[in-house]
């Protein structure tokens, strides 16, 4: 049996969860490089999963049009 994907945004919305895939990415690899220029402890690094785990929701929600 074949599966239907039932997309529930459109195209305007698409592109706005895409770019803030994109900015949430550039603001994680930015802090990242902050931390390791100012050599913050490794531990601290377990925060960037937040901002990481946004912009990847928004790659896959764009994705997907869900």
């Amino acid at each position: 049996m074949e599966q239907v994907k039932i997309e529930n945004i459109g195209p305007k919305e698409s592109r706005k969860r895409l770019i803030l895939g994109i900015f949430m990415l550039i603001i994680t690899i930015g802090v990242l490089i902050i931390m390791i220029m100012v050599d913050m402890g490794r531990l601290w690094r377990i925060f960037l999963l937040i901002p990481f785990t946004m912009s990847m929701l928004g790659f896959l929600q764009a994705k997907e049009k869900t």
